[in-house]
């Protein structure tokens, strides 16, 4: 599977993007404005592939993409994990493996990529990262299903 190039950010945010919360200057901010652009895109998305689906089916797959190991696996595809920093050396690798370091950091990432390329950078690489690595026949069930 091959994924799309990430979007060029500053060095600055880039600098953010991977600051791990309890050091200076932390991802937090950054993830915490990426949540929704990436929720938004995520069910931009699926709608458009599954267009009869109803508002629940769609919101439970957005759900278990959000909030499950897609959003990790993405930042560990793009190896954006081995850049994470800690305040404390002895505890970069453990944060690196965690997948809620994995998760901030690549919500952060899509912040920074928004407030660098606006909305439209960011549904464009996303809609061609979800495309390249998600899978909606896996979905194609009543949401009572899918839990």
């Amino acid at each position: 599977m091959s994924l799309p190039q990430l979007p060029a950010i500053n060095p600055t945010d880039r600098s953010r993007v991977f600051r791990h919360r309890g050091a200076e200057g932390s991802n937090e901010q950054l993830s915490l404005l990426g949540d929704p652009i990436l929720t938004a895109v995520i069910t931009d998305w699926i709608i458009s592939n599954r267009p009869t689906w109803s508002p629940g089916e769609v919101s439970v797959v957005r759900t278990a993409l959000v909030k499950g190991s897609s959003v990790a696996d993405w930042t560990t595809m793009y190896s954006l994990d081995q850049y994470i920093q800690t305040p404390h050396a002895n505890s970069s690798l453990v944060v690196r493996r965690s997948q809620g370091a994995q998760v901030a950091v690549f919500k952060a990432y899509v912040a920074a990529v928004y407030l660098n390329g606006g909305f439209s950078t960011v549904r464009d690489w996303m809609m061609d990262v979800l495309s390249s690595t998600v899978d909606l026949e896996k979905f194609d069930h009543p949401p009572s299903q899918l839990v």
